[in-house]
């Protein structure tokens, strides 16, 4: 498994063609994240030559929401009893 952090410090920049040479045969790739890095990695490991059933890929969105109308609520903590109140946005 690795990890990859886009705000990471410049020594821990992907060098994904590397990360995917190194990988044994038979590996699957499995990738989230912005659709700009979901591509770059899938069209990386296509180049490579990797089988496309061993690239999986998963995107992340929702449809927008009108939050307008939304208000403040209070959440009370039944261990606790405390009450904390969440804002409306």
């Amino acid at each position: 498994m690795r990890f990859h952090f886009d705000a990471a410090a410049a020594a821990q920049k992907l060098d994904l063609k590397a990360a995917l040479r190194a990988a044994p045969r038979g590996t699957h790739i499995y990738v989230c994240g912005p659709s700009g890095f979901i591509d770059r990695v899938t069209g990386t490991a296509r180049a490579l030559g990797w089988p496309a059933h061993t690239v999986h890929q998963e995107y992340f969105g929702a449809a927008p929401v009108d939050t307008s109308a939304d208000a403040p609520f209070e959440v009370r903590i039944a261990s606790s009893g405390k009450t904390c109140v969440v804002p409306a946005d």
